[in-house]
């Protein structure tokens, strides 16, 4: 089981194993108005994922983090993902804005 943290006040990304942390994957990530994180996997062949960015109990918590709140439209990829995507795209990075203005610590599980 993969887990992936940002943490914007630190500045780093960090993977996790079954609960364990595998050490920050990248430091000094870039943050800013002009900035943006999106979730990417990449396959190779009779590979497969199952992704959960809240809608079900994550197995390990992270503390300090919360996830991402995805409508299950976009996990399954049903045919109002556009209008839905860009709902959950606007309503995140307004969120990093606000965290990044306000110098909260509130962090997001990506």
């Amino acid at each position: 089981m993969l887990g992936i943290t940002i943490d914007l006040d630190e500045k780093k990304v960090e993977f996790f194993s079954n609960g364990s942390s595998l050490g920050p994957a990248f430091s000094n990530v870039s943050v800013g108005e002009n900035v943006a994180y999106f979730p990417a996997i990449s396959f190779s062949k009779n590979e497969t994922v199952c992704y959960n960015f809240g809608n079900s109990p994550l197995i390990h918590n992270y503390p300090g983090f919360e996830p991402l709140d995805i409508p299950e439209a976009i996990v399954n990829g049903s045919l109002d993902i556009t209008v839905e995507f860009v709902e959950v795209l606007k309503n995140n990075l307004l969120k990093i804005l606000t965290i990044q203005n306000t110098s909260s610590t509130n962090k997001y599980i990506c």
